[in-house]
C-alpha cells in the first residue's frame, strides 16, 4: 500500500490481477482491504468474540467473516436485510426493508430465521438498548422501539418522510444518533425522545452514526464517499474519503461502520469491508477538509429541537 498518497487522489491497493482505490485516511492511522466479495454491504456488527457480520442488502444474506477474506454464509434468503445487532445474551437479528412491510428477525444458530416483529416502515437500522430495540422507519419518519418479545411502539416521530431516519447509534451513556436522511441533519436524543441537531450532512448522503476511536461521533455520508467525525469543537469535518460513493446502487458507500475497541474500525464499502487503524495519534485529524463545496456547520450554531 502507498502510505505517501493524500488530499483528492486515492492510492491503489495493490492485489493478485487487481488495482483496487483505497480510501484516503490521516496521518496516524492506516488502512487495508479486509474483505471483498461481501455484495452490497449495509449494516455491520460485532459479536461478543469480536467476529464480524455483514448485511448483504442486493443477496439477502448475513456474512460471518472470520478474518481477513474468510467469507462464511450465516444466513440467507432474507428480503433486502438492512442492518443487524446483538441482543445482550448474544442473539443476532436483523432488519428486512420490503415493499409491502418491513420485518424483524431473529438469526437462529443453524442460520435460519424467525419473524421478532413486523409492520415497520422501510427499517433502515436496528441498534440494541437495555434489553429493548430501536428501528429507525425511512418510510414514515419514525423511530419504533421494540420491547423483548416483539412489542413496538413509537419512540420518535415527524421527521423526513420518505427518507427518515437512518443509521442509529447509541453512546456509553444511553445517548442515541441518528441522521435525518433527507435533510441531512445529524440528531442526538435523551432516553424521553428530546433532540438535540448537532450538524449537517448532505442531504439523501448521511446513511450510519456511530461512536469510536476516543469516544468520537463518526457519521456515513455516500454522497460524499466519505467518513466525517465530530470534533472538540462540536463542528464535522471529514475522517477518511475516497470511499465508493452513491453512483452504482444498491454499491454505495461508505455505509455502516463498526469498532472493535482495539483501535480497529471495520467500514461496509459496496462489495468491501476496509479496516482502519490507528498506530499513533488516538484522536481523528482531519484527512481532508471540505473543499469540495461543502459547508462546515457548528453544532454550537444549530437550532434544537423537541420533535
Amino acid at each position: 500500500m502507498h502510505r505517501g498518497c493524500r488530499a483528492l487522489i486515492a492510492c491503489l491497493f495493490l492485489m493478485p490481477g487487481a488495482a483496487v482505490a483505497v480510501p484516503v485516511v490521516p496521518d496516524g492511522y492506516a488502512v487495508e482491504l479486509f474483505a471483498q466479495g461481501v455484495g452490497a454491504v449495509t449494516g455491520l456488527t460485532l459479536d461478543d468474540q469480536g467476529r464480524l457480520y455483514a448485511a448483504d442488502y442486493d443477496g439477502g444474506r448475513i456474512l460471518k467473516i472470520n478474518g481477513p477474506a474468510v467469507l462464511h454464509t450465516y444466513a440467507t434468503g432474507i428480503d433486502k436485510p438492512t442492518d443487524l445487532a446483538f441482543d445482550a445474551d448474544g442473539r443476532l437479528y436483523v432488519a428486512s426493508s420490503t415493499s409491502s412491510r418491513g420485518d424483524v428477525f431473529e438469526v437462529l444458530a443453524d442460520g435460519s430465521t424467525s419473524l421478532f416483529a413486523s409492520g415497520f416502515s422501510f427499517p433502515t437500522s436496528i441498534e440494541a438498548l437495555g434489553g429493548e430495540f430501536f428501528v429507525s422507519n425511512s418510510g414514515d419518519g419514525t423511530m419504533s422501539r421494540i420491547d423483548n418479545l416483539g412489542n413496538d411502539s413509537v419512540f420518535l416521530s415527524g421527521l423526513s418522510a420518505p427518507n427518515g431516519p437512518y443509521g442509529i447509534s447509541f453512546s456509553d451513556s444511553g445517548q442515541m444518533y441518528f441522521i435525518d436522511h433527507g435533510s441531512g441533519t445529524v440528531y442526538g436524543a435523551d432516553a424521553l425522545g428530546n433532540q438535540t441537531q448537532l450538524g449537517q450532512v448532505t442531504p439523501l448522503g448521511g446513511t450510519f452514526t456511530g461512536i469510536g476511536l476516543g469516544g468520537r461521533l463518526f457519521l456515513s455520508d455516500v454522497n460524499l464517499g466519505a467518513l466525517l467525525f465530530l470534533n472538540d469543537q462540536t463542528v464535522l469535518e471529514a475522517f477518511a474519503t475516497g470511499f465508493a460513493g452513491k453512483g452504482d446502487a444498491p454499491f454505495i458507500g461508505p455505509n455502516d461502520f463498526v469498532f472493535d475497541g482495539v483501535s480497529n474500525m471495520f467500514v461496509g464499502d459496496a462489495d468491501k469491508i476496509w479496516r482502519i487503524s490507528a498506530y499513533s495519534v488516538p484522536e481523528p485529524v482531519s484527512a481532508l477538509l471540505f473543499t469540495l463545496g461543502l459547508i462546515v456547520l457548528s453544532a454550537s450554531q444549530m437550532p434544537s429541537s423537541d420533535n
